[in-house]
């Protein structure tokens, strides 16, 4: 099963999100923290937003909550309202959705466990 499907199965989607706005919020996540210039951006966010132990224990299989206003904190409202567009959804709809696709995407891209290193 590909990175996407795990992720757009497991992630609990909000109910004001239909499955196909869901799966392409994955998409995206993806496209934006799924290379290793985007991985390290949202770890140095992180780090420098006081999230960085939520984020390491999602890499541990952890998965430590985060609410929508921590996501907003560690994307930003610029790249959230882009998100929003793509995915035809609201900006708070994406927040909410992404507390429960972070996790996965950063647990599925980190190496047993470790987190890979910045580029």
């Amino acid at each position: 099963m590909s990175i996407l499907k795990i992720i757009a199965t497991f992630a609990e989607r909000p109910p004001e999100v239909n499955e196909e706005q869901h799966i392409e919020l994955v998409k995206i996540a993806m496209e934006m923290f799924g290379t290793s210039g985007g991985f390290s951006c949202l770890m140095a966010r992180a780090e420098s937003r006081g999230l960085k132990e939520t984020v390491n224990s999602w890499a541990a299989g952890l998965y430590q909550a985060i609410t929508a206003d921590e996501v907003l904190t560690l994307i930003g409202q610029d790249r959230l309202e882009r998100m929003a567009i793509r995915a035809g959804i609201s900006v708070t709809s994406v927040t909410k959705d992404l507390t429960s696709i972070l996790p996965l995407l950063v647990d599925k891209l980190s190496l047993r466990g470790k987190l890979p290193e910045a580029a």
